[in-house]
């Protein structure tokens, strides 16, 4: 998704961008398994510079590391997926016919739960295990893209004082945490990461 923003011109509005995607992620709310890790983009425009661009998935990591794992005879980290039967796994085995869990717990999964809703159920998709049930002529999968005008909330120039000026901090912070003069865990707090 990070490509389709870099190739595209982001200028005077705040685009957002849902995606459904088709590998797995355990959903707590439905207690089932839920066949799509719902990735989902966002991009922020900031005027003579690149995007500010998240792009993640709502699973904790990519099934395709899964897949590595077993390729290589690794065991994969706990907390990654479960089985088939809702247990735990290390095994890449298990976890290939089980599910990939959401990041963050419940959190992540209520966020999987609503991208499912926008781009499944909102635009007559499919959602959750049903993405991938008609194997003939390949899985339903929604798109959901929202734009949104800056020019409705504010003059696009006061934005864009305001995201430099917001751009300028986060990159302070990040260097900030290159610096040797900061504690490392105080930088790994600030740095979140995996």
């Amino acid at each position: 998704m990070r490509r389709f923003f870099r190739s595209r011109t982001v200028t005077d509005c705040l685009f957002f961008l849902l995606i459904l995607g088709i590998a797995l992620a355990l959903s707590f709310a439905l207690s089932a398994v839920n066949d799509d890790n719902n990735p989902f983009a966002m991009a922020v425009p900031v005027k003579g510079e690149q995007p500010l661009v998240l792009d993640v998935a709502c699973s904790v990591t990519a099934r395709g590391n899964i897949s590595n794992c077993k390729k290589e005879g690794k065991q994969i980290p706990l907390g990654w997926a479960i089985d088939a039967e809702g247990n735990p796994t290390t095994e890449p085995d298990k976890a290939l016919v089980g599910a990939v869990l959401p990041f963050a717990g419940h959190k992540g999964s209520g966020i999987a739960i609503m991208v499912d809703i926008l781009c499944g159920i909102l635009n007559g998709g499919v959602a959750s295990k049903h993405v991938r049930e008609d194997k003939s002529c390949g899985p339903n999968v929604g798109h959901t893209m929202i734009a949104i005008d800056i020019a409705a909330f504010d003059d696009p120039a006061a934005f864009d004082e305001r995201i430099k000026a917001f751009m300028k901090e986060l990159k302070e912070v990040r260097k900030g945490c290159n610096s040797k003069t900061r504690e490392d865990s105080d930088c790994n707090k600030r740095k979140g990461g995996r």
